[in-house]
């Protein structure tokens, strides 16, 4: 199935400092218990859930999709907000740097959907496998690569206090003008979240899509079938 994670990385330990993390994700957080790193990376994360690794120099925050489709951004911080589905292809990357888009890109089925600013070092050196783009970045973000991370590592697990105090990341001021643009910036968050939320909130959405795809199939095979046998019958009934 691959990976079908999202989340956001930060350049900062925020281990004692909850509260400023709550902050900077817009949420007021409460710990629930300590997870393990296997945990915590999990696919199809459930809404509500934010499970954070701590690495000696940054936090890795894995949370719901819906948390993930807008860049974080903070002062004196860097951040990657990410979101990558191998199940359907779909992947976004917003990098921020002190409170500054650096780049943003969504790519569906290896096609550039949007993106702003310059390629990062990572995509240069990964040219089109994102999730390895992705994967590279954390690492640069929080100083551990991911791939380097053990599954046993202690995470933990934190939930909503309030869950109606949520704040959706604002849209912060870009760099750079954008390099490429195919459809208006409404209409990518929107197709955005259409993507991800049909495709990548759950494995039974994503196989809902297979199904319906080959029943139009079968229906077109019978259509044909009908139409040949058609045929046949008039071939033979002639004088």
């Amino acid at each position: 199935m691959g990976h079908n994670i999202s989340g956001i990385a930060i350049n900062k330990n925020f281990e004692n400092n909850v509260e400023e993390l709550s902050k900077l994700l817009g949420v007021e957080l409460q710990i629930e218990n300590e997870i393990i790193f296997e945990d915590a990376s999990e696919n199809w994360k459930e809404e509500g859930y934010f499970d954070v690794y701590f690495s000696k120099n940054g936090t890795l925050v894995f949370a719901n999709i819906d948390y993930c489709l807008e860049p974080y951004s903070h002062k004196e911080t860097n951040i990657l907000t990410f979101a990558l589905s191998e199940t359907s292809m779909t992947f976004n990357i917003g990098y921020t740097e002190n409170d500054v888009l650096v780049r943003s890109i969504m790519k569906v089925n290896d096609e550039i959907v949007d993106e702003e600013g310059e390629p990062l070092q990572c995509e240069i050196d990964n040219e089109d496998d994102m999730t390895e783009t992705i994967f590279d970045q954390i690492g640069e973000v929080i100083g551990t690569h991911f791939y380097e991370i053990e599954l046993d590592e202690k995470a933990y697990r934190f939930t909503l206090k309030n869950a109606a105090s949520v704040e959706q990341p604002k849209q912060v001021q870009v760099e750079v003008e954008p390099v490429n643009s195919k459809i208006e910036p409404e209409v990518t968050k929107e197709v955005s979240q259409q993507l991800f939320n049909a495709k990548t909130n759950s494995p039974e959405t994503a196989n809902k899509g297979v199904g319906i795809e080959l029943i139009g199939v079968a229906i077109v095979i019978i259509v044909m079938l009908i139409a040949l046998i058609y045929v046949i019958v008039s071939v033979i009934n002639l004088p």
